[in-house]
């Protein structure tokens, strides 16, 4: 039966309603972010500890969906300019570097742009962080994924424009190894026997087909091994060539005023590490056996340079720190199979031509 409502009284409310006529200006809850005034110098000016704020974002670039991971590393990358010299930035860089391995193609390209914007705020950021981008940038270029393994150039090329000299004498010898992996080439040993001449790379065929195909990442990873070479080896780009000539005149005014000869032995060394042969700060591990721990010590010979009976294996755990260390070593075993597949690149023409006939001219300048 129907209630009867009456003339002039309001409408009876439910038994559940919630009284909502009461007004709160500010609402506390227990768990609510920390309010800093805007001249406590914590935030941004707007109250908000930025440090902080930055700190709990960063578990979203290991979040399951890759759309989150790339929205998180594009308002990182906006937010760059403002946390650079914060000390979330640390905390940013261990949680950044593992996405260069990351499945999703739009998250690599975002974190490529990420490290470029930290690059040109502060590269010192980058350049700390070595250790971590060589692990990951080697392991991109030995991933069985091949779209990974392809985007390892373009890394290659932002960390080469920011910090090269680091990332050179880090891996020397490991990254010369990866490019060849992702390029598809084969590495050929030096006083080796026929059978065991080749130095297997681990390529399938699959990612070489997929390399030969897709000519864009070929070139790119062509112009990150160019770039790569050029610094490891102190070979000077055609613009520092002519910035050399224009100031040859001041080079040899300078050399006029020079310490005499008999003072040179007490002068400040030309190369680093002068006193490396001695293995003053060399911790030696136990190896496999005692025929491989002999040659390993005898990688270095009483002068500190590397003995030419070194194989690539023993000489792959070392770092080069001087540019005529690393010259001598990539002309030694990585030289000759360079050479022998670039021809074919340059006949073919394109963009990987063009890059392959600037390769051969840093390769001749370097035999020079």
């Amino acid at each position: 039966m129907k209630k009867k409502l009456k003339v002039g009284k309001p409408k009876q409310k439910p038994s559940n309603v919630t009284d909502t006529s009461f007004q709160m200006k500010r609402i506390s809850l227990p768990s609510q972010t920390r309010i800093s005034g805007p001249g406590s110098g914590k935030g941004d000016g707007s109250g908000i500890d930025l440090n902080a704020e930055m700190v709990k974002r960063v578990t979203l670039l290991r979040h399951h969906s890759d759309v989150t991971r790339k929205e998180t590393v594009i308002y990182y990358e906006s937010m760059i300019p403002r946390i650079i010299h914060l000390p979330c930035m640390s905390n940013l860089m261990q949680a950044a570097i593992p996405l260069i391995c990351d499945s999703s193609k739009q998250v690599r390209d975002e974190l490529v742009k990420l490290f470029d914007t930290i690059g040109k705020n502060d590269p010192n950021v980058l350049k700390l962080q070595i250790r971590a981008l060589t692990l990951y940038l080697n392991n991109a270029m030995t991933h069985i994924i091949t779209p990974i393994q392809r985007d390892a150039g373009m890394f290659m090329q932002v960390l080469m424009r920011y910090c090269g000299d680091d990332l050179v004498r880090q891996a020397w010898i490991k990254m010369l190894k990866g490019f060849f992996q992702v390029l598809g080439w084969t590495l050929t040993a030096p006083n080796s026997s026929k059978k065991a001449q080749t130095t297997s790379m681990g390529i399938t065929s699959s990612s070489v087909v997929s390399m030969n195909k897709n000519k864009k990442h070929k070139n790119e990873n062509l112009k990150a091994m160019l770039e790569f070479i050029r610094i490891g080896t102190g070979a000077l780009s055609t613009q520092e060539q002519n910035d050399q000539t224009a100031t040859q005149s001041d080079a040899d005014a300078a050399t006029s005023t020079a310490a005499p000869a008999p003072y040179l032995p007490y002068m400040i060394p030309e190369f680093p590490q002068p006193y490396a042969y001695l293995k003053l700060f060399i911790k030696q591990f136990a190896q496999d056996s005692v025929s491989r721990a002999t040659n390993s010590s005898t990688n270095l010979n009483s002068t500190g340079a590397v003995s030419d009976d070194a194989s690539l294996q023993e000489l792959e755990t070392l770092s080069f720190e001087d540019p005529v260390t690393r010259t001598k070593i990539f002309q030694q075993y990585f030289y000759p199979s360079i050479k022998r597949q670039l021809p074919a690149l340059i006949k073919d023409g394109g963009e990987c031509g063009r890059t392959a006939h600037s390769f051969s001219n840093v390769l001749q300048q370097i035999i020079e």
